[in-house]
């Protein structure tokens, strides 16, 4: 790669686009939690239901609010103030108080917002969405931190699920190791001295599209996420929860604000070109 490197495109994307990585989520999550042995999916909480062009997702064991979701509400189909009710319903059924539900740009109807607000929803996160077009990729330099990436194999599917849920603090069962080998997922970690220090995923949906989370968080993130106003979780997370949610998984050596960093510098390693920023 040669030249100045690119910044990334902020501008906007249309309705059909943001449209379509939505559904490219949708799909994802939709065959991950189906990949979940049925007994113990049961046991946990964990199930998927379509409201309005929706995907909702469950997962009341966990009591974490990434894994209770409205994926593509109001963008995939307009919303209504029924439908919202429904997907709120569902978890209340289901015991669960911490959930997402977004609000993005090209959400619909145009009161869309409101009808959130007039259920008590209030503003308590924000993401950006990062996205590659179809181009081919340019060639990235070698990376300065002597990292080896691999491929999770059956033999490796124990030791990099065992490193997902250490690093995410979760319990999954056999849950992660039944998405090796499953069609449309692709599970890669990078190793450093031989250790798994990074992991990433990709699904390659029916239509075929790629989701596989952010690559990078700028820090003028405009997508607003909502949750309900005082229901204080049992379990604080700490700051950089989201970071390690949306962003290549790192394992901590001493002081926690080393990851900032340490995360800046791998992200420098990515090429930028073709990427999008979704706001």
């Amino acid at each position: 790669m040669s030249g100045e490197a690119k910044g990334i495109d902020t501008s906007p994307v249309d309705e059909n686009t943001a449209a379509a990585i939505e559904r490219a989520e949708m799909y994802a999550w939709e065959d991950c939690y189906a990949a979940a042995p049925a007994d113990w999916a049961e046991s946990v909480g964990l199930r998927t239901r379509t409201v309005a062009g929706a995907l909702v997702i469950h997962w009341t064991a966990t009591g974490r609010r990434y894994f209770s979701r409205a994926i593509g509400l109001g963008v995939t189909a307009a919303a209504t103030g029924e439908a919202i009710d429904e997907v709120l319903s569902g978890w209340n059924e289901d015991g669960i108080s911490m959930f997402l539900i977004a609000s993005q740009p090209h959400c619909r109807p145009e009161g869309y917002e409101d009808l959130l607000r007039e259920r008590g929803l209030e503003p308590f996160d924000a993401q950006d969405r990062v996205f590659r077009d179809g181009s081919p990729p340019s060639v990235a330099a070698p990376s300065e931190h002597g990292l080896a990436v691999e491929r999770v194999s059956p033999e490796t599917a124990d030791e990099w699920a065992e490193f997902l849920q250490r690093v995410y603090r979760l319990d999954t069962g056999v849950w992660l190791q039944r998405l090796i080998g499953r069609p449309g997922w692709h599970e890669y970690v990078a190793r450093e001295d031989g250790e798994i220090v990074a992991a990433r995923g990709m699904f390659i949906g029916p239509d075929g599209r790629r989701h596989r989370g952010a690559l990078a968080r700028p820090r003028h993130a405009r997508v607003r996420v909502l949750r309900p106003p005082r229901l204080p979780s049992p379990v604080r997370p700490p700051a950089l929860d989201a970071t390690l949610m949306h962003a290549s998984i790192w394992r901590l050596h001493g002081d926690p604000k080393e990851l900032l960093p340490r995360y800046d510098a791998l992200v420098a390693d990515i090429p930028r070109e073709n990427m999008r920023l979704h706001l």
